[in-house]
């Protein structure tokens, strides 16, 4: 006996399955809450931005901009502005609703993704790899350009909650420096003084942040100093002076952040730092011997020639500051009246701000450093023009520096440096 289905009742019934069925799905779609929304639509910015500057053909196509530099730099300026401030900014105002257990978490995790892992890989391949040396200087350009706005309010370095303070915190609703327990976001008193342990955390993630950005601008630079990164001689003296003139720019504030490691005890975390400095030197140096007598009896063009020149000054400046930071603010035989303490600033260094204790990094390698800078400087500033610097200073500045005829590092830095091993660093992840 066969049942016969009825058109009308095979409809509904179906109609009532599909319904349960789109229901049931709508019900599994996960929901994502506002942080993770937000740190995905700026990661769709970024990338537009990025694809943007990739795709850029490094010749200046808009006649607003006065440079290639300035408009390779307003292409990046939607990454800067989210790097430095706007990804702070989505932190504070979505980690309660995103429910994270503190502030600190949700500036952590919108940092790891959006600057760590997205920003900064792909702006250092671009300094180490690409083909139009002004879109490897504006790479450079932007990591110089990022740390001058993390000391602006409302950075990822500013433990201000509403990214202000003063009168302008108190327009604001009163909102003020944030409070509490990294791993507690119910505590009633919001606004109190955060405890000490507290403070020595957030400091800690301050300075790992601050390592992280001078490591890539540290290697970006040293790739783009290498010798022979353009086969055309004008454009690879271009980016090497351009590259030249951010070490210059790089080297203060990564001796304080290695300063500032020792002083916490953090020996490795120094290293870790230090070892990427001694390697931007040596290739900065290397460049310079390679090109101090370019031009004597070389039929070079214009063009060439002033590019030489360019960055003959670039090395020369380089080792000024380097003659200044490797050495004491007092003189030998210099009295309290002499010191350049002074005229001292958040952007100096000099050898007695670098703290005792460390194995390797010591006030005496630093030293050795500097004297052998002075030396070179010595030799190219005698009266009649420069002269030829000896080739014995080149393996003595190698030697100091704590590095081989290949340029790796060794351990140990002076007279006792002994080969590494290990080669621990010579392969470093630049994520650590």
């Amino acid at each position: 006996m066969s049942m016969q289905v009825d058109d009308d009742d095979y409809s509904q019934s179906s109609n009532q399955s599909d319904t349960s069925s789109i229901d049931l799905e709508e019900s599994t779609v996960p929901t994502l809450n506002p942080l993770d929304s937000a740190i995905e639509d700026l990661e769709g910015r970024i990338i537009s931005s990025l694809d943007n500057f990739k795709l850029h053909p490094g010749i200046k196509s808009n006649p607003a901009s006065e440079t290639i530099h300035s408009e390779l730099k307003s292409v990046l300026r939607p990454v800067l502005e989210i790097a430095a401030h706007i990804g702070p900014a989505t932190a504070r105002s979505t980690w309660r609703s995103a429910f994270r257990p503190s502030l600190d978490v949700a500036m952590e995790e919108v940092h790891t993704k959006l600057n760590a892992d997205l920003i900064f890989p792909v702006l250092l391949e671009s300094a180490q790899s690409d083909v139009i040396p002004a879109k490897r200087a504006a790479s450079l350009m932007f990591f110089h350009n990022l740390h001058q706005e993390y000391k602006l309010p409302g950075s990822y370095l500013d433990y201000i909650e509403g990214g202000g303070s003063g009168a302008g915190a108190a327009a604001g609703g009163g909102v003020g420096r944030y409070a509490g327990s990294l791993y507690n976001s119910f505590e009633k008193t919001k606004h109190a003084p955060p405890s000490r342990m507290i403070l020595k955390q957030r400091t800690a993630q301050k300075a790992q942040k601050m390592a992280l950005l001078l490591r890539y601008w540290i290697v970006g630079a040293t790739a783009c100093t290498v010798e022979g990164a353009f086969t055309d001689r004008k454009s690879d003296g271009a980016i090497a002076s351009r590259a030249v003139i951010s070490s210059s720019a790089v080297i203060r504030p990564a001796l304080r952040a290695v300063a500032e490691k020792i002083s916490s005890a953090d020996d490795t975390g120094a290293l870790k730092l230090f070892i990427p400095v001694m390697r931007m030197i040596g290739g900065v140096l290397k460049r310079f011997f390679a090109v101090v007598n370019v031009g004597m009896g070389d039929h070079l063009g214009k063009g060439e020639m002033a590019s030489v020149e360019a960055l003959k000054s670039a090395c020369v400046k380089f080792l000024e500051i380097v003659v200044l930071s490797f050495s004491s603010r007092v003189q030998p035989g210099g009295n309290a009246s002499s010191r350049r303490r002074q005229n001292v600033s958040t952007e100096d260094f000099a050898l007695e701000d670098l703290p005792v204790g460390h194995p390797i990094i010591t006030r005496h390698a630093l030293e050795e450093i500097g004297e052998d800078a002075f030396t070179v400087l010595r030799g190219l500033s005698m009266i009649g023009g420069q002269v030829k610097v000896e080739s014995g200073m080149i393996s003595d500045v190698r030697l100091s520096l704590g590095l081989d005829a290949q340029g790796t590092f060794v351990v140990g830095v002076g007279v006792d440096a002994k080969p590494n091993p290990f080669s621990i660093y010579s392969h470093y992840h630049y994520h650590g």
